[in-house]
């Protein structure tokens, strides 16, 4: 219960046997964000992995370095670190596209059919002519 919003949350609880398997969802952590060259866009289109494991084995995150990254780079889920671990399985499908990073392309196409005009043409506020 959240007494400042008075609202009731929901828990649920499970059961486990000993050497069962549970599917989780890991939130994936992106680092360096702020490292990526400007003109660039870093697109993230994932923000969870979800993975079976054993409770004992259950990560915190998934960390993705974005240190030196560039233009047109990007990264799928089997090439990272985390795919190839023997404590869990992911469950997403392997060519999952985590993110990408591409350049910035602002298209501006001026319509014939206006006139252009120069500055020192618009009347100024003030102006009593």
């Amino acid at each position: 219960f959240n007494s400042l919003k008075n609202v009731f949350y929901n828990i649920e609880f499970q059961a486990l046997s000993a050497g069962e398997k549970i599917k989780v969802k890991v939130p994936v952590h992106y680092l360096n964000k702020d490292k990526i060259p400007a003109g660039l866009i870093f697109q993230e289109l994932h923000h969870e992995v979800e993975m079976q494991v054993l409770p004992k084995n259950i990560i915190e995150y998934i960390e993705i370095d974005l240190l030196n990254m560039g233009h047109g780079d990007s990264q799928m889920l089997s090439d990272l670190d985390a795919y190839e671990s023997d404590k869990f399985e992911l469950l997403d499908a392997s060519d999952t596209l985590m993110f990408t990073i591409t350049e910035s392309q602002v298209h501006l196409e001026q319509d014939p059919d206006l006139e252009t005009v120069d500055a020192v043409d618009i009347p100024q506020i003030g102006d009593d002519e």
